[in-house]
């Protein structure tokens, strides 16, 4: 073959493999381009932030975390209400106004006849000083009755059974422990039957007594009621015969002063008339002292007189306040034990709130302290953020003020707040004179957790409805502000805004952008 055939043969297979070659030279080419852009992609991380429309404020901003209150069920249960009922050996109680018992003026006669005979000066009748004086001589006896005389009494709070000891509830089991998570109505503990069943029986009791105390307290009203009325009847009888008693006593004293006389006049026996004499000197003396002592009762009786209806109404003032007493303490005893049966159920005290458990007071076999906690909740309504604010600053810090609080975990996103708190006192141990302010979140704190970290913006400069970003958000090019859209079809383009004042936090967006868009936060990530 000829060297002009090898060449044109040649030239022939160049020209056939030359469009092949450029071919594959260029889809390298696409395919390392394109490459290239998957990489760069793939190097980007993006969170997507919405265009929202709202108030940026600018002011004091402090830094600190999330702090969650707490919530204590209280463990309550109707208290057993002690009530004591004794009885004493002493007879009846008296009248208290009575100034002599005997119910007769005759009586009355009689004892200074007595005192005449026996040569005394009537120290044995008794007299009544002034009006409504206490009873100085009642007889025991006459107003006996089933019941009086009885000491009762109702006293909450204190021990009557006969061990000394109060009945307590005992827990059988416990269902939670701290950290767990329970909705209202979830069973919290057990108590156990057996002393269910011992404070039930404590409270029957309680309710047996009081209405024991109760008979007894009306049975003593009604004793006390009878003497009063004897007291009051006598009163009367005696005023209506003070003046026929006064008068009858000193005839009589008189008239043993004249027979006396008569017949130290008739004898002639010198020893007989030494003895008359003697009588007649006592009889004299009789007449004298017998005459003032009845002139004691005679007014005694007429004042007693004068008086008894008021006198038997102090004696019959406040007779039934014990039995009133004695009758609540009744029906407190009988409502607690209703209460009881509808608190005890069947035995499980459960959960009355929703959250998470912080603590349990109980273990088994631990006896329960009425009204005291037996679980505390972490409270989802109470979510706070506490800040130290300095000395320069905290006069323009007042309770009720309304900071927005933002956290790291949601950059950008502002969370209404309130101050509830300003310290009065400054931190101690700081270099810089600073006071604590509490700020509690007020909206949605659903998904806000403990331990957050974030800041408190108090607001001294605000700017009302406007649209605002994350300043993350925002990119400079010069003099130019740009964003990262991205479009419902997925694809991200670079807008133009405009922005007005920021915190630090957030800007304000005067234009490029709607309320509704997303903006992408974009960070690198290097290998």
């Amino acid at each position: 073959m000829s060297k002009i055939s090898i060449r044109r043969k040649g030239r022939k297979i160049l020209i056939l493999c030359l469009p092949a070659a450029v071919i594959l030279g260029g889809g390298y080419t696409i395919y390392r381009s394109l490459g290239e852009e998957q990489e760069t992609a793939a190097s980007s991380n993006y969170k997507e932030e919405t265009v929202r429309r709202g108030s940026v404020s600018a002011g004091i901003n402090e830094s600190g975390t999330i702090a969650y209150g707490t919530t204590e069920q209280v463990f309550s249960m109707a208290e057993v209400t002690e009530v004591s009922v004794s009885s004493s050996d002493s007879s009846s109680e008296t009248s208290g106004n009575s100034s002599f018992a005997q119910g007769e003026a005759d009586n009355q006669t009689d004892s200074i006849l007595e005192a005449s005979s026996s040569g005394t000066t009537g120290s044995s009748i008794s007299i009544q000083g002034e009006a409504g004086g206490q009873t100085d001589a009642m007889s025991g006896d006459s107003f006996s009755a089933a019941g009086a005389g009885m000491e009762m009494s109702s006293s909450p709070g204190t021990d009557s059974s006969e061990s000394g000891e109060a009945t307590s509830l005992e827990v059988e089991e416990v269902y939670v422990a701290a950290g767990q998570t329970v909705n209202e109505g979830d069973p919290i503990l057990k108590i156990t039957d057996e002393s269910i069943a011992d404070y039930r029986e404590e409270m029957e009791n309680a309710v047996a007594s009081a209405k024991l105390l109760v008979s007894k307290e009306e049975i003593n009203v009604e004793s006390k009621k009878a003497e009063a009325d004897y007291t009051y009847q006598m009163y009367l009888a005696e005023g209506e015969t003070a003046e026929e008693t006064y008068n009858a006593t000193i005839k009589t004293l008189e008239e043993n002063v004249a027979d006396l006389e008569e017949e130290i006049a008739e004898t002639d026996d010198e020893d007989e008339l030494e003895e008359l004499e003697a009588e007649l000197k006592i009889a004299k003396n009789n007449l004298t002292t017998g005459t003032i002592e009845a002139q004691q009762i005679y007014e005694n009786a007429m004042t007693n007189y004068k008086y008894a209806d008021q006198l038997y109404q102090i004696d019959t003032d406040g007779l039934e306040d014990d039995l009133n007493d004695a009758r609540e303490t009744l029906e407190e005893c009988e409502e607690n034990l209703v209460e009881f049966e509808s608190q005890i159920g069947d035995g499980i005290v459960y959960a009355e709130y929703s959250g998470s458990v912080m603590g349990v007071s109980y273990t088994e076999g631990d006896t329960i302290t009425n009204d005291a906690a037996i679980v505390t909740y972490m409270n989802q309504d109470d979510v706070s953020m506490t800040v130290s604010v300095s000395q320069d600053d905290i006069s323009n810090v007042a309770v009720g003020d309304a900071p927005t609080v933002y956290l790291t975990a949601y950059e950008g996103e502002p969370f209404e707040a309130t101050i509830t708190e300003v310290a009065t006192s400054s931190n101690s141990g700081s270099s810089t004179v600073s006071y604590d302010v509490t700020a509690r979140i007020t909206g949605d704190s659903s998904k806000i957790y403990s331990g957050m970290t974030g800041e408190v913006n108090i607001a001294g400069k605000s700017e009302e409805d406007t649209l605002y970003i994350s300043n993350q958000a925002v990119h400079m090019d010069g003099t130019r502000s740009f964003v990262k859209v991205l479009k419902e079809d997925g694809s991200i383009v670079e807008t133009d805004i405009e922005t007005g004042f920021s915190n630090g936090n957030i800007v304000a967006v005067l234009s490029g952008l709607e309320e509704g868009d997303t903006v992408l936060i974009e960070s690198q990530v290097t290998e």
